[in-house]
């Protein structure tokens, strides 16, 4: 072994730091909600970037706030989230490059592959599709979107995610921007502040504009949980995943329900016996904080499956399905990238629409609806390329919540049309799962997988820079 050396990782001071914040906050949150939760995303935000310790992993997160704040239903954050997030984006770009122009890439195979030459030619035709689209502007800064999105993931899994522990603590840093604000929305449901319980149907949106965003951002938090969970053998984090859990549950949306909970099957099924446990322990530890909360917290969740919203089962998802394919037989190439709200909301002003939706609430559709019939087997391939993910990526510490989450969101899209709207944080930490899942990493001695490690004193500095 030569001369060993031993080094101390202290595990979690981010996520512990954030129970604190949350702590001490959420009781002041009563009297003024909107103020509170700048205030409280600032401390938050000042919080994680202390303890990440990583530039790039910084940035990362802050982008994300700024996602997150984008797609509030506060108007004071959301005005503010829509413009930082595109300045975000840009120094996330730049801080890629600056952080990973010194690491040798590693040539992609496989799905990996794969998957990048999708992501890449989708972004091309996206921007292609601007010479037809019906709202040029929108596509045009989408396609630029998407293009800087591509070359993020490609420099990250190509470069930065050589070393796992990167991967791992880069999932680590997303789950707990993802579990903050679910826990604001939990917050501000418990002390009845701001509008996140919807007067009119009661369903839980919490920080978000509506159930289903929220659902969606809760869904992908938790499978991403279950995996920093499994990579840090940490006892806290398998806790916290009780607040996504919850959240999905109280939104009442059918889709993210049904996803999460094959996702977790999936995932006991390619596993073993002592997850079925870990399973039952932590739906009955949810079930029991949920219980608390309410009297009877899952009675409207389970009425939604027989709701009948809209004139279907289906909330009129099946004829916003039938007029987006009427509408190819006049417009074979699409409408134009990202441009199905401006054209929908266009139509329902001349009563065309049929629908007041204003998305074909299925990601292949929309995929259709903006680029065509040429798109079919574009749609097709991403399909295959999630399933193989989902079938061959080992589930296995921080892979089981990798998995997890290309399940998830594989059956998200088929009701909602999130896979690549870059306007919003879903696509964003679904797709550091998928293509992380399939980046071909290198485990060197250092790699933090457990909090004591041996390794010779001539590779402790290189390997903590690229492990940490």
């Amino acid at each position: 072994m030569g001369w060993p050396y031993t080094k101390t990782v202290t595990a979690n001071k981010p996520l512990l730091t954030l129970i604190i914040v949350i702590a001490v906050i959420t009781p002041i949150a009563v009297a003024n909600p909107s103020a509170t939760m700048m205030v409280f995303l600032g401390i938050a935000g000042i919080a994680l970037l202390y303890f990440l310790g990583d530039w790039w992993r910084r940035v990362w997160v802050m982008t994300l706030i700024a996602l997150m704040a984008g797609v509030s239903h506060i108007e004071a954050i959301a005005s503010y989230g829509s413009l930082a997030k595109i300045a975000a984006l840009g120094v996330l770009a730049v801080t890629t490059w600056l952080t990973t122009r010194r690491i040798r890439p590693v040539k992609p195979k496989s799905i990996h592959k794969a998957i990048l030459r999708a992501l890449a030619f989708t972004a091309v035709f996206a921007a292609v599709s601007t010479v037809w689209s019906e709202s040029k502007m929108e596509t045009a800064m989408q396609a630029v979107t998407f293009a800087v999105f591509v070359y993020i993931m490609n420099r990250l899994s190509r470069r930065r995610w050589r070393f796992a522990g990167k991967l791992g603590h880069d999932i680590g840093a997303t789950y707990g921007v993802g579990l903050l604000f679910v826990v604001i929305g939990l917050a501000m449901a418990a002390t009845n502040s701001g509008d996140a319980i919807l007067w009119y149907n009661g369903r839980h949106q919490g920080f978000f504009n509506n159930p289903n965003q929220l659902a969606m951002i809760a869904a992908l938090t938790f499978t991403l949980g279950i995996g920093y969970a499994a990579y840090r053998k940490s006892w806290i984090v398998w806790l916290t995943l009780a607040a996504p859990l919850a959240a999905i549950a109280f939104s009442g949306s059918r889709t993210s329900l049904v996803a999460a909970g094959i996702a977790v099957l999936w995932i006991i099924v390619r596993g073993s016996f002592h997850r079925i446990l870990w399973a039952s322990i932590l739906g009955t530890a949810s079930i029991l904080i949920a219980l608390l909360m309410s009297a009877d917290p899952f009675s409207a969740t389970v009425e939604r499956f027989s709701e009948n919203e809209g004139g279907d089962v289906l909330n009129q998802r099946t004829d916003i399905w039938d007029h987006v394919f009427v509408t190819l037989e006049t417009h074979g190439m699409g409408i134009g990238w990202a441009a199905t709200p401006t054209f929908l909301e266009a139509e329902s002003s001349v009563g065309l629409n049929p629908t007041v939706l204003n998305s074909a609430h299925n990601s292949y559709v929309q995929m259709l609806f903006e680029l065509g019939w040429l798109a079919v087997p574009l749609a097709l391939f991403f399909v295959g390329l999630l399933i193989a993910v989902a079938f061959r990526t080992p589930v296995r510490g921080l892979d089981v919540g990798l998995t997890a989450t290309a399940v998830v969101g594989s059956l998200i899209h088929l009701s909602e049309s999130a896979i690549f709207g870059f306007g919003q944080p879903y696509p964003y930490m679904f797709w550091i799962a998928v293509v992380g899942a399939v980046a071909p990493l290198v485990r060197p001695p250092g790699e933090l997988v457990t909090k004591t490690v041996i390794e010779p004193p001539k590779l402790t500095s290189r390997l903590r820079a690229e492990a940490e």
